[in-house]
């Protein structure tokens, strides 16, 4: 791959026939302003296509694609390509470049269904992160909704906690907003793991259902 830096992250959400494909990039090229280097998971791009870098809301273009065997005018997954944007632009680690009339959702509320992992059960006391894709951020708070008994789907709202192997609806609240999609349009940008930050265990594994825009207002 040209100009390949190793340790630098970010993704890219690109449109797919109406439905968000997505592809991570795993490089920066630091010699190279504008050039991101990566395989596509999902998606297509193209050379030409007007795209955002989010969540900074950056607007440029793809200028050109390369491969190890050349230049071409577009690629799809899993391809490995580098790409030249038109603009030198800041591209951090775990941005994501999208389509900007196809834009997943930046926020830091959602509705989460989540399994429980770890032998410790969800506490309030113990602080936690979130890892999706290549952004990690705190979990300000995991309220609850309902756990699912998993042989009759009957739900018990009157839980406060997860223990071990337990499947559960909850709501999240995080220290710093993320760029997601529902699962349902995504899955992967719509799937994250919970990790204890005193002992970096991952003790949860959850799907993200809705986005809550305000209080009580959820958003496919």
């Amino acid at each position: 791959m040209p100009g390949a830096v190793p340790g630098v992250e970010l993704g890219l959400d690109l449109d797919l026939g109406g439905h968000v494909g997505q592809a991570l990039l795993v490089q920066v090229d630091q010699d190279q302003p504008g050039t991101l280097a990566g395989q596509l998971a999902g998606g297509i791009v193209r050379a030409g296509d007007e795209v955002v870098v989010l969540p900074g809301g950056q607007h440029t273009t793809i200028a050109g694609i390369d491969t190890y065997e050349g230049e071409i005018d577009e690629a799809f997954s899993p391809m490995s390509v580098a790409l030249r944007l038109g603009d030198d632009i800041d591209v951090s680690r775990g941005s994501m470049i999208v389509r900007a009339q196809n834009q997943p959702t930046v926020a830091n509320r959602f509705e989460c269904q989540l399994c429980w992992m770890s032998a410790q059960p969800l506490s309030p006391s113990r602080r936690y992160l979130v890892k999706h894709t290549t952004r990690t951020a705190m979990v300000g708070k995991i309220d609850v909704r309902y756990r699912i008994d998993v042989e009759t789907l009957r739900r018990d709202a009157s839980v406060s906690t997860l223990e071990l192997n337990d499947l559960a609806r909850v709501h999240m609240e995080l220290s710093a907003p993320l760029v997601f999609d529902s699962y349902r349009r995504n899955r992967v940008t719509g799937s994250l793991i919970v990790i204890d930050e005193a002992t970096n265990e991952t003790v949860a594994a959850g799907v993200v259902r809705f986005v809550v825009r305000s209080r009580d207002v959820p958003v496919e």
